[in-house]
């Protein structure tokens, strides 16, 4: 059990046949009355309470910890997800470890975290509300087809937000927020194109 390479250590082998030992509060300190009993012979309700604390932390810890980073990995992802990789393949299947980020990778995810515009309240257009969301080249091109200067400011979104405010909504309720997302999408009649890699990912296109 101990060197099969299912994960598992001496420690699990003491605590089957020999002691489980000392266990860890809620907090994480340790809890100065060890466990005399092993599994195999089984636990008394005490020793069998006092052993749940440290059981119950690490299933709650592990829980968090890895929605948490998962929904960071993601979210980077979905930032820098209009960016497909065209070189030709070069045979391995090993990747590149240890190498520093270059700076046009950073340029990137900063692009797209203020990529976007907050339409002002005293903007004259009746194309956008107040408090709306929109790009820049959108905000310039539209402006130029109207003759009318669209009033807005510059907003720094978090990579939840940047992710969050795409063309697609298919991309969108990939994240926490679903109803919100396809609510929204609903009421505004939104088409998806299926132009983004995300999407077509989604829908196995």
């Amino acid at each position: 059990m101990s060197f099969s390479g299912a994960r598992g250590n001496a420690s699990q082998v003491h605590q089957l046949v020999g002691v489980r030992g000392l266990m860890s509060d809620p907090q994480g300190q340790m809890i100065y009355l060890p466990i005399q009993s092993n599994l195999h012979e089984g636990l008394s309700l005490t020793e069998y309470i006092i052993s749940l604390y440290g059981a119950r932390k690490g299933v709650v810890d592990t829980a968090v910890r890895t929605s948490d980073a998962g929904y960071l990995t993601r979210r980077l992802i979905e930032v820098v997800q209009h960016i497909i990789v065209g070189r030709t393949d070069c045979g391995t299947a090993w990747g590149i470890f240890g190498v520093q980020i270059h700076n046009r990778n950073i340029e990137i995810i900063a692009r797209q975290i203020t990529s976007k515009l907050l339409v002002s309240e005293d903007g004259l257009s009746n194309v956008f509300s107040p408090g709306e969301l929109i790009g820049l080249l959108q905000a310039e091109r539209i402006g130029r087809s109207l003759e009318e200067a669209i009033c807005y400011r510059v907003i720094l979104l978090g990579i939840a937000r940047a992710s969050l405010n795409t063309q697609s909504f298919i991309s969108e309720v990939s994240f926490q927020e679903i109803a919100r997302v396809l609510a929204k999408a609903a009421l505004r009649g939104r088409i998806n194109w299926l132009k983004g890699l995300k999407e077509n990912v989604v829908l196995k296109g």
